[in-house]
Parts: C-alpha cells; structure tokens; sequence
C-alpha cells in the first residue's frame, strides 16, 4: 500500500533545539571552523527540495538543498523569501494574539475540539486539563446524587497544643496548594460527556478562624458538633476549586482545633497523611524563619496517563463471573431495617492484645497477610448469615503502581473498591483456604485499575447485588504519620478524628496498632439498624476467636 502512495518531492526535517543539548559553555558545542558539503555535488537527490531547520545559538535556521535539474536558484530563492516573510507574519501573531487551547494540547482529556470548545475553558487561567479516573467519576456522581448530605466529604478534625504561629500555618498551607495541582483541581462535564479534571494556575484556599475561646468546654464541644455537621452536609461545588477548606478554632482550654475538609474524589487516606507531613514540615520551617527543603512533586496527571495505557482487564474478570454461584450478600441476608435511621452511623471496637497476637500468628502459619485472615473471617460470617457456600463483599485496593515513579508521594486519588466472591467449602482446611482467598487478592491487585461499573455491567449486578458491604484494610499507618510530622516542643497533635460517609450500607475498616486491631463500623442508616450492626460486629469477633 505504501508503494502505490504518490511519492513526495519535498522533504521538511526540523532537527529539535540544540541549545537544550548543546549547553552555552559546555564541554560540547558547534565548531566554527567551515565543515564543508555534506553531500556530492554530482550525486542525485532522493527529493528535489530537502529543508532542514534547528535551534541553535538562540536563533532558528533553515538550510535548502535542491536538485537544479528540477528546479531554478531563482524559484528557490523566491520561496525562501516567502517562507522567511511567512514565518515573521506568525510569530507577530502569536506575539499579539489572545491563546487559544486546542484539543492537541490536552491529549489526556481525549475530548474533540468541540467538547473542548463546549466547555468554555478560556483565558490563561487553566494549567492542565485531563479525564477524571473512573472512580472519581463516582463518587462525584453519588456526592451530588445525595447533596446536602455530606456524602464523600472527607472531614478531619486535629486538635492542636503548642505555640501556634498562625500566619505561618496559613501560608504552609496555601504553598501546599499552589505547589500540587490536585489541590488547585475541579471537574466539569459541560460538554456532555464524562466529567474531566481541570487544574487551576491558582487558588486560594479557604481559611476561616474562630474564637470561641470564652466558651466553656461542654458548649464548645455542641457547638462544634453542630458546626461541623453543617460543614459536612454543605458539601463542595466540583466545578469550583480548591474543593478543599480549613477552619482554626480557639478552644476554652487554650488549644486549637484545625478541621481540614475535601473532597475525597481529590485524594485517598494515603495522600492525606502525606500532605499533611509536608504541611507541617514547611510549617515548621516557616515558625523559625527557615526555608522549607521539600521534596519534588509528582503530579497526579502522571497517574492518569499511566491508567490510559492499561491493558484492558475484561477477560479475567469473564473468568471470575463465570465462578459466581449465588453468593452470600449483607442486605439480601440481613432483610430490610425495621427502623431506619437517616444518615451514617460509626461504632469503634478494640480488639484485645492477646487476640490480636493470635490473628497475627494464624497469618504467618498459613502464609497469608492479616487482611486476608480479616477477609476470611467477613465470608464465613457473610455465608453463615445467608446459608451459602459462597460470599460475596467489596474490598478496598490501594491503587497505587509500584512501576510509576514518585508514586509514594504523589498526592490524588488511587484507591478502588471492587468486589470479591469467596469460596467457602465445608471441609478444607484454613491454611489452603486462606492462601486460596489471597492468590485471588494478588491476581485482583494486577487489575485494581478496574473501573467498578464496567464490573458490575460484565456481571450483570447493578448496585447492592455487587458490593453492598466494604472491607478496608489501613495498612497506612495515618494517624501515626500525622503524630509523628508535630512531635516537636511547640507544636504536638493531642487527638485526631475523621469522619466521612459512603454509599454503601456498610463500611469495615480495619486499622492496625501497635499491640491491637481496631475495627471502625460505618452504616448507612437507612439500610442498617444499630442493634443489627451490634449483633453482627459481636457475631465477627466470634468468628476471629473461633
């Protein structure tokens, strides 16, 4: 086919600029002595006019070669006046001209130019401008599905003793916004398609102080209740960034409450801790009139492009549904609540040192992590409450791949939450089983990518019938990263609490000690009563002692 193509007369090579390479008093550079021909003079040309062009010494230049047996010098000379005036006429333009964003200069938005045009992404103001993961896509769909109910607003409330320099607090975290783009990020889909992600040259945080300081602590304690209840259900515009915000409180007793809110289609648990380490070191600095050493960014865009260029996962999981055998689900065997109550609800629990060292042996024994112990444990009691022999339940993955550099620090969102179905044979033994359940989390993390609804559109389970109960393993140790970034003299994190509501009708997160395990129940209230939610979290731990 290539052959049967008319052949070119005119070949264009732009050589690149050699001033990137070739630096001004480097140890290489262009000779000033005269070269000579490059070519024969009586040898034939593969085209009859060969144009080359480069950058060097600060200045673009072209040097024409043709074949005279085809074409005059004087025609040639004609033509090089032309282009040399051509070329003038377009960098006046582009001197004076207002910018004007093209498709082509945001590739990883893959929009046509008249989505791109559609969205009305004007003026100098947007630096970059990409697709929205598949999961931000929804929780940005289920947050405004439910708004007003603070449904993914990620709210964390530090209570802060020390001396506090306020000026330099609130400038450590307005650089932390400007230095990464996630923070500077929002998401718009007025093209009509899915939503992209657009990032902002420039955004000033919300920062908000309060001094309730002449309260006594039982009426600071309510009116904070009731404060960050309203900040939660008052949610976030996506169109609009920073979809983040603080607030500094005075206490009565001499202390400070931060409460830092986002979105959490931003970032994960695992982004959090490290924003805000990089937050207080810069703070830090700042409070003793030194400059901040941080370490580089690594934008989140990176992250999209490398999803871009994954393989696509449907064949294997073709292969896990056709293993599904009428699993055990929460809701289907639970039945509906008898007394809703709107809302999430969280209840904490501790395991014990002792049963936590036991879990932590059973682990080694049969080779396996403690998350696959913890996991083993939710199918049993998922497939004792449904009588099945198989269960079904969602996990949460971390998301991030270990192939994309800078990925340890970059700050966005990379978690996912996919479902597993999980055997549960009346007469194997644990250990085979256990390593059985984690050869499929293993096989699962090479597809964590996965978007959730194309899962559920293979599967033909829509909703609850997929995941309708979540486990997530913290096997980031958050809330120590964030003690460990303020054990200095001035400044200590006294406590730390967060809260933030999900769709499902429940949350299992599972959180790592020390010396013991904590379980945090979270329900939707509407699908799960608290006397349920009791029974079932006394029903686990039963199973982990057995």
């Amino acid at each position: 086919k290539a052959r049967a193509l008319p052949r070119s007369l005119v070949s264009f090579n732009y050589l690149g600029q050699f001033d990137q390479t070739l630096k001004q008093g480097g140890s290489l550079g262009f000779a000033s002595e005269n070269a000579g021909s490059s070519t024969d003079a009586n040898g034939t040309m593969d085209y009859v006019l060969d144009l080359n062009g480069m950058v060097g010494g600060g200045r673009l230049s072209f040097s024409w070669s043709f074949s005279p047996n085809a074409v005059s010098a004087d025609v040639v000379q004609d033509l090089t006046e032309r282009f040399d005036k051509v070329l003038r006429n377009l960098v006046a333009h582009c001197e004076t001209a207002t910018p004007e964003r093209t498709a082509s200069d945001v590739p990883l938005a893959r929009l046509s130019q008249a989505e791109l045009e559609e969205l009305g992404l004007t003026g100098n103001d947007i630096e970059d401008v990409y697709t929205a993961t598949p999961l931000q896509q929804g929780l940005l769909f289920h947050s405004q599905l439910a708004a007003g109910e603070g449904l993914y607003v990620t709210q964390k409330r530090l209570t802060l003793k020390g001396r506090l320099d306020r000026k330099a607090l609130k400038a450590a975290w307005q650089d932390a916004v400007s230095r990464h783009a996630i923070l500077r990020t929002r998401f718009v889909s007025a093209h009509g398609g899915d939503p992209v992600q657009v990032v902002q040259r420039d955004a000033v945080l919300p920062f908000s102080e309060e001094d309730w300081s002449d309260l006594d602590q039982s009426s600071y304690e309510a009116r904070l209740s009731d404060w960050l209840a309203q900040d939660r259900a008052k949610g976030f515009d996506p169109t609009m960034a920073p979809l983040v915000r603080l607030a500094l409180f005075d206490r009565p007793d001499g202390a400070y409450d931060l409460v830092w809110a986002d979105h959490h289609a931003l970032m994960d648990g695992w982004g959090s801790a490290e924003l805000f380490g990089q937050v207080m070191a810069d703070y830090q600095a700042r409070a003793k009139g030194k400059e901040p050493a941080l370490p580089s960014v690594t934008p989140y865009r990176n992250y999209v492009a490398w999803l871009q260029a994954q393989p696509d996962p449907e064949p294997w999981w073709r292969e896990r549904i056709a293993l599904l055998d009428d699993p055990a689900t929460l809701t289907e065997a639970l039945g509906r609540t008898l007394h809703p109550e709107p809302g999430s609800h969280a209840i904490r629990q501790h395991l014990d040192a002792e049963l936590t060292s036991r879990l932590e042996g059973l682990a080694r024994k049969a080779h396996v992590t403690l998350n696959t112990v913890m996991q083993g444990a939710w199918a049993l009691l998922l497939g004792r409450y449904g009588s099945r022999s198989q269960a079904l339940f969602g996990v949460t993955v971390s998301g991030r791949p270990a192939s994309l550099p800078g990925m340890e620090r970059m700050l966005g969102l990379f978690i996912n939450s996919l479902p597993v179905w999980v055997d549960i044979p009346a007469s194997e033994t644990t250990g085979p089983w256990l390593r059985d359940i984690q050869s499929v989390n293993a096989a699962l993390r090479e597809r964590e990518y996965t978007p959730l609804p194309d899962v559920q559109r293979w599967s033909g389970r829509r909703g609850d019938a997929l995941i309708d109960s979540l486990l997530v393993f913290e096997n980031y140790p958050v809330d120590q990263k964030l003690r460990e970034t303020t054990e200095k003299p001035d400044l200590t994190i006294a406590a730390s609490e967060g809260q933030e509501q999900a769709h499902y009708p429940l949350t299992l997160a599972i959180m790592p000690g020390r010396q013991n395990l904590g379980l945090k129940w979270e329900r939707d209230g509407s699908r799960l009563d608290n006397t349920t939610l009791t029974r079932l979290s006394r029903h686990y731990i039963e199973v982990l002692e057995q």
